[in-house]
Parts: structure tokens; sequence; C-alpha cells
């Protein structure tokens, strides 16, 4: 009876070796993936090879068990769409290679979860949005130097790492400030900023909104853009782009909003002008149309209108009001599904 639990001990551990196929190819002058490769593999490793591009036929309908791929330290440049067909990669490596944008990873869009691609000539950030279950992805060390707001570009709950990039800090930047003090998901050097080079030294937590929208980002060497939500600039968007290219401020005195309050231009920036017409004054009306009061100056009137319909009631517009002369800050908010008619 003692060779029975044997027999059932030695058939889990060969099923769960069969479960588990490792294969490694590191350091073997490789430039393409090797031909050996078994179709049950569930981990395999070509790191530290000289593999150039990975193409449909190197892995579509081949390994059906594959869920772990380690690249890294090659020189892969080319990624073919639509690659990795068939597989359950849950990780792939590719950090040290020479790829210049991200690939296209549709067909393990369910399955990947984590994605390095640390130390490559990435320049910019592309939607992955469609890798529904990606938890980690990994851009450190690229060539990315403008970071807009791409939390709309990753699915929810995203880690994202971009440390030890050249980042501009400016204005298609400001984001980061909304994410200072708590930054989730997104994890930054301690001074992430190159340039301007003024703030090299400083932390995040040390640039405000302000600073940040002042900064124009770079087109070229020569060339430079806000961000267009500066009233007080002249500027106008690129045909095609998503940047403003700025000419100039506009005349001292042009009228301008800033924030609720009406403001004028002075020296390319919006000053708030108080209702005691001072510049630069935060005076505003109260609910009573008094220049800096408290609400005190005038009747206050809340009510709730109720009326049931009885069976006998014609479907008919209801008298609720009559709005006295004089009347501020009127509001009317509707709880039901019926029509307000003035």
């Amino acid at each position: 009876m003692e060779e029975v639990p044997k027999l059932l001990w030695l058939l889990l551990c060969l099923l769960d070796f069969a479960e588990s196929v490792e294969l490694a190819f590191i350091n073997q002058g490789l430039s393409s993936l090797p031909d050996n490769i078994t179709e049950n593999v569930t981990s395999l490793n070509c790191g530290q090879n000289a593999i150039t591009e990975i193409l449909q036929s190197d892995f579509n309908d081949k390994y059906p068990h594959l869920e772990f791929l380690y690249l890294r330290d090659n020189q892969i440049r080319f990624i073919d769409n639509g690659s990795f067909k068939g597989t359950k990669l849950r990780l792939i490596f590719l950090q040290s290679n020479q790829l210049s944008a991200i690939p296209d990873f549709h067909q393990v869009k369910t399955t990947l979860r984590y994605l390095s691609l640390r130390s490559n000539q990435i320049t910019q950030i592309r939607d992955v949005n469609y890798i529904s279950n990606l938890n980690t992805l990994v851009l450190s060390n690229n060539l990315i130097t403008q970071l807009p707001d791409i939390r709309q570009h990753l699915p929810p709950g995203t880690i994202l790492h971009v440390e030890d990039i050249p980042l501009e800090c400016c204005c298609v930047s400001v984001w980061l400030t909304q994410l200072s003090t708590n930054l989730t998901g997104v994890v930054l050097s301690p001074n992430p900023c190159k340039l301007p080079s003024s703030w090299t030294l400083t932390q995040l937590n040390n640039l405000t909104e302000a600073m940040f929208l002042r900064q124009p980002c770079e087109i070229t060497t020569s060339q430079k853009y806000l961000c267009g939500n500066n009233p007080c600039s002249l500027s106008c968007i690129a045909k095609g782009f998503n940047f403003y290219y700025q000419f100039g401020n506009t005349i001292d005195g042009t009228t301008c909003n800033h924030g609720n309050q009406v403001g004028v231009c002075l020296k390319g920036t919006c000053q708030t002008i108080g209702c005691d017409g001072a510049i630069g004054s935060a005076a505003e009306m109260d609910n009573c149309l008094v220049c800096g009061g408290e609400n005190k100056q005038c009747a206050h009137y809340k009510s709730v209108y109720l009326h049931k319909l009885k069976p006998d009631d014609k479907l008919a517009y209801k008298h609720i009001i009559t709005i006295p002369p004089g009347a501020t800050r009127v509001n009317f908010t509707e709880v039901g599904r019926n029509y307000l008619g003035t």
C-alpha cells in the first residue's frame, strides 16, 4: 500500500515539471531566435545576444504556453506588428535594446502584466490603454524629453516608471504638479527636470503649477511654444499637431478671464480686477451684488416645490413661483423628470 502514495507523488512531480519548461540561450552570439525551442516552453531567455528584430514568424502560433520572455541586452530595433499571437505572455523584458517606439502588443493585450522597455531609444509614450491588465510599464532611461498627461493612455492602476529621462519641464508637463504630493502610479527621479537648467536640482514638490505654465516647450533649439492656455499670449495651433506656437503677447489692457474674475493683460499675464476696480484685487460681488459683501444685505429665499398629480389632473404647465424684480443669483434645480420653463 505504501507504493501507491509514492507513485502519486512521482506523478504529481512529473505533471508539475511538464507545466514549467524554462529555456535559456544567454550570450550565445545569436542574431535571431533559435529554431530548437520546444512548443511547451513557458519561460524563454535569449538575453545578451545580437538579435536585431522580432518577426511574426518567430512566435505566432508556436508557443501556446509561453508566459515569460527575456530579450534584454540585444540589438533589437524592430518588432513586427501582430507578433506574439497564440502565446500567454505575462512578462516581457526588452530593456537595453535599440527600440525607438513602444511596439505593438495587441496579441497579448489581455495577458500582459509587466513590460520593461528600459534603456532603449524611445522618444514618446504611445497609447497602451488597450493592454487592459498591464500592472507595470518601465520606460526609464529612454529619450523621452516631454511628458504630456499620459494617464489617459495607460490602463487604470498601471505603475509607470520614467526615471532617468532627459525631461524638459515645461507647460505640457503641468499635470505632474497635481500629483506632486502623491505620485500614485508615476515613478520619477527625485529631481526630474533636465531642462530648464535652473531646475535640475529642484524637487518636483517645489515646482508650482504657475512655474510650469510660464515655461515654454521646445520645438527645436530655436523655436518654443506655450500650451495655449495663456489668455494674454498670441498663439496658434500647428495644423496636424497638438502644440501651440507663441508669436508674442497681447496689448496691455486687453480683457481676459482669470478664473471666475474678469481681468486685464499686463506684460503677458492676466491680472485680476476686483469689483472695486483695483488691479490685482480679489474683491468679488456677493450674492446680494455688494462688492466685498458677506451675503447679509438681502433676503434669502429657498424652497422645494412638490406637487403630486391626482387622477383627474390634466397634464399641463404648473405655476411655481414669480421671481420678483431685483432678484439676484437665482438658481432652479430640477429633481424630477419634468420640464422647467419661464
